[in-house]
């Protein structure tokens, strides 16, 4: 599952979403009423035998056949077609076998089989939704401040929905919400709540001076960091303000005042050494048996990044016997584990 992919405008036109067909016997004429092409209502009417097509409110510029309009501006054979196919005979082969199944009996014109059901014109709005949605947060991940790969992002949500026990998410540290918006659409699907905890004053290298600061998040008034307002506009963005609740403070007195047990814990908070030590020690005793915890920054080659989070969260979570290690979800420094 992903959020993040290729995207863009398709001039394609899907023809599998019909609620009707009609037939003229006596024209040998068909027409279809509400085609979908990227969720706009279409209506389509052949004319005559030859195969030709009018079309209204329709944006897309194809026909079939001889003749055809185009917002009411006639065009002939020699126009390009935006369809996938070059010649009339395969694009009609393909109605028939993917849309009307339709055969010519004795001279009489057959009807095609039923319209979807009502469930499934259901199942298509929701599919139609989901895909508009996971669009858009495409779209906010791709302008949100933050440190968290596309590949490793699609894997936290990946993890976060195949987690098999109830109970809320959490994760400590959250930046600009990058890694919320995977986690909320993760919390979402699940029907829980994904509880994200931060200061917001940004982590020790974060700070001036240090190589991932960044002075847009420095409130000029008070000259400190200060993510909540970038953050608190991310999960707007995103649609969700439902599924996502803010905790604004500091991890370790949080974690002494909480509990509930989590299905899934994501730590991402402060990279030094301390700080480090301390997520691990108050917050994954919070995991409960059968719930994921998944670890970011984790770089067992000192090259390739800080200490902490492997040293100090990664190894001890190993060593304690109490997790094991689900490899085929981890991607990059994202390790992901299992309380058993």
């Amino acid at each position: 599952m992903a959020i993040i992919g290729s995207s863009g405008d398709t001039d394609s036109i899907a023809i599998n979403d019909i609620d009707s067909w009609h037939f003229d016997d006596d024209s040998f004429a068909w027409s279809a009423d509400n085609i979908h092409p990227s969720g706009n209502r279409r209506d389509f009417h052949h004319n005559d035998a030859s195969g030709g097509f009018d079309h209204h409110d329709c944006c897309a510029d194809f026909y079939v056949g001889n003749h055809a309009t185009v917002d009411d501006e006639a065009i002939d054979d020699e126009t390009p077609r935006n369809w996938p196919h070059d010649n009339d005979a395969s694009l009609l082969q393909d109605h028939q076998r993917d849309s009307l199944l339709r055969t010519k009996v004795d001279g009489a014109q057959t009807r095609p089989e039923e319209g979807p059901s009502e469930d499934q014109h259901h199942e298509a709005e929701n599919e139609e939704v989901t895909q508009v949605m996971q669009a858009r947060r495409a779209q906010v991940l791709e302008v949100t401040k933050g440190f968290m790969p596309i590949d490793e992002g699609n894997a936290l949500l990946t993890a976060a929905t195949s987690v098999s026990i109830e109970g809320p998410f959490l994760e400590v540290g959250a930046y600009c919400g990058k890694s919320s918006v995977y986690l909320g659409t993760a919390a979402e699907n699940r029907g829980t709540v994904l509880f994200s905890l931060d200061h917001h004053r940004g982590s020790e290298e974060n700070q001036a001076g240090w190589e991932h600061h960044d002075q847009a998040v420095v409130d000029p008034q008070t000259g400190r960091m200060d993510t909540l307002p970038f953050f608190r506009r991310t999960i707007e963005a995103a649609e969700l303000e439902d599924a996502v609740v803010a905790l604004v403070g500091k991890s370790a007195p949080v974690a002494k005042a909480w509990a509930t047990p989590l299905a899934f814990l994501f730590i991402d908070g402060g990279h030094g050494v301390e700080p480090a030590r301390q997520d691990y020690l108050l917050w994954t005793p919070k995991v409960a048996p059968g719930g994921l915890l998944a670890i970011h920054d984790v770089f067992p080659d000192p090259t390739d990044g800080g200490r902490p989070p492997y040293e100090e969260i990664y190894l001890p979570t190993l060593r304690s016997g109490l997790f094991e290690e689900l490899p085929d979800l981890n991607c990059g420094s994202l390790k992901i584990l299992r309380r058993l």
